[in-house]
């Protein structure tokens, strides 16, 4: 039976097989043939045409659910290419930061460690780690930058940019700074314009470079680095600097406003603080500097003597 049904799919065989059936039944037409005879013949022939029914409603059925999984796959791809292709275009960015009177320690997507001093904040893309390493900084950072020399490591810095592969440095550019301060620990950094990416300089271990905002001025002088990244563990040191600078170090590490008599600005003082509260800090200055303080509200008022 299977056979035959198979046979009768093909078109060509339709013409052989009406054929056969007209001679089939005029020779039974011609013959006393029996009403059982006959009845069997019915049965056979609605059995052959349910059977081929049957069957074209399965391949009509198969071809049906053929179309809609290649229309998924279709659908499916074209969904994820774009889907892919968004998100190589859509960059996000991610921001870390210091909260005033705090410093903060966090570890990159490239495993590079960074800490941030109090009141500032870094910026990286959504890409950092896999088409480049690009951080904008807004304040003062360390670096302990894992080695990475096909990918650099680059510290935009407001005007300046530090380009690394694989080192240890500090970093400082707070808004309203005149100042731009790179002190290197270890290892080697170029620093190149912001705006021409044209390198400018390099540093070597112990050397900090003092760029001018305001003119874009800088120059390079040898220091013990130490005393430029004793602030990651709590700790301030002053050589033979103004008392603004120290002030203002002073301010950011203690979330206290401090206004200073003008007079005293340019006063030159020496002092290591570490983890100190600040009061303790407060009477360190008055012990050093002729001035008198007094407070009022949240602001501490330093007034020459």
């Amino acid at each position: 039976m299977l056979s035959l049904i198979s046979w009768l799919e093909n078109k060509e065989n339709h013409a052989v097989f009406k054929q056969i059936k007209s001679n089939w039944k005029s020779g039974l037409d011609g013959q006393n043939t029996s009403v059982y005879t006959l009845l069997e013949l019915d049965k056979f022939k609605t059995k052959l045409l349910h059977d081929s029914v049957g069957k074209l409603r399965k391949l009509q059925n198969l071809y049906r659910y053929a179309a809609i999984f290649l229309l998924l796959v279709v659908f499916g791809g074209v969904f994820l290419y774009f889907i892919e292709k968004r998100g190589e275009d859509t960059v996000f960015y991610n921001t870390i930061m210091a909260e005033n009177g705090q410093i903060s320690k966090a570890l990159l997507p490239d495993s590079t460690v960074v800490w941030l001093n109090s009141g500032s904040s870094l910026r990286y893309s959504s890409q950092f780690g896999f088409s480049n390493r690009n951080i904008e900084l807004s304040g003062q950072a360390y670096f302990d930058v894992t080695i990475n020399k096909k990918l650099p490591f680059i510290v935009s810095c407001d005007e300046i940019k530090v380009k690394v592969l694989g080192t240890q440095f500090t970093a400082e550019t707070y808004p309203g700074d005149q100042d731009i301060n790179v002190v290197l620990v270890e290892g080697a950094v170029e620093l190149t314009s912001g705006k021409s990416n044209k390198t400018f300089a390099s540093l070597r271990p112990n050397e900090m470079v003092i760029y001018k905002k305001h003119n874009n001025q800088f120059a390079i002088k040898k220091v013990v680095a130490e005393r430029y990244t004793a602030w990651r563990e709590g700790g301030i040191h002053v050589y033979d600097q103004p008392l603004k600078d120290a002030v203002a170090k002073i301010q950011k590490r203690y979330n206290q406003t401090i206004v200073l008599e003008k007079k005293l600005e340019d006063y030159r003082v020496t002092f290591s603080i570490r983890n100190e509260s600040f009061k303790d800090v407060m009477d360190l200055l008055l012990a050093i500097v002729p001035a008198k303080a007094h407070q009022e509200g949240e602001i501490v008022f330093l007034e020459r003597n």
